[in-house]
């Protein structure tokens, strides 16, 4: 009788953990919350306004204001833009620690350390 081996499925299918919903919730919630931040902080601008066009989203956390490039910078809600930055660097370290069972030997130590390294930059950057 050939038919369908229940357990061999078992074998090859994922289950959604709590852990990884979690990573997946936290991944969403860290681009939302990015995305909404940056537009907070970019509405703020009032002279000159923001253009995402010329301006770059760095200038939206520059905690001074100045020229620079030749773009004029003064980003009223810096504060806002980089513990966004931060918020969004932490979420996402979080995320990936809770999906690193999901790779093992190499590929698990090159995941950790990619993700590592971008929150840290993140974080460096807030």
């Amino acid at each position: 009788m050939t038919g369908h081996n229940p357990s061999s499925r078992a074998n090859t299918t994922r289950h959604l953990t709590p852990s990884i919903a979690a990573a997946a919730i936290l991944f969403i919630v860290a681009g939302i919350q990015y995305l909404v931040v940056e537009t907070v902080a970019a509405s703020a601008w009032e002279t000159p306004a923001y253009s995402y066009a010329f301006n770059f989203i760095s200038d939206l956390g520059a905690p001074d204001c100045s020229t620079f490039q030749g773009r004029e910078i003064c980003s009223p809600l810096h504060t806002v833009m980089n513990a966004g930055f931060i918020v969004q660097g932490v979420l996402f370290v979080v995320a990936s620690v809770l999906l690193q069972r999901l790779a093992s030997g190499r590929a698990r130590n090159i995941y950790l350390a990619i993700a590592l390294i971008y929150g840290v930059g993140m974080v460096l950057v807030g």
